[in-house]
């Protein structure tokens, strides 16, 4: 699996200016992000959006999990932004639970990319 991709990441695509991520929680899954993408979707202020909700913690293709260290999934994630932020005008990180703590360590890592 390249650095470029993560398996299971759910998008709804309005080929927008914004990108949002969603980080779950543990062990939350990623849908429980879809009331606040509904509410988001309706604002105006957030103009055009993409929204993706990315499982935090990653499998491979043989349904293995590939790692629970924070660092290890933050760099995954920060490989896979960086890999789609030059589509966006702005990309948003928003985490909750364990989520917030992945999202901090992958602003960290990308610094104003994020």
């Amino acid at each position: 699996e390249s650095s470029s991709s993560l398996r299971g990441v759910l998008k709804t695509s309005t080929s927008g200016d914004n990108l949002f991520i969603f980080l779950n929680g543990f062990p939350d899954i990623p849908q429980e992000f879809a009331p606040i993408i509904s509410h988001l979707q309706k604002n105006k202020g957030v103009g055009s959006a993409d929204f993706w909700m990315v499982p935090l913690w990653g499998f491979n293709n043989n349904g293995q999990l590939l790692s629970c260290k924070i660092s290890e999934v933050a760099d995954r994630i920060a490989h896979f932004i960086s890999s789609v932020a030059g589509n966006y005008k702005n990309v948003y990180l928003v985490g909750h639970d364990v989520g917030g703590m992945v999202g901090w360590y992958v602003a960290s890592i990308l610094g104003k990319e994020v």
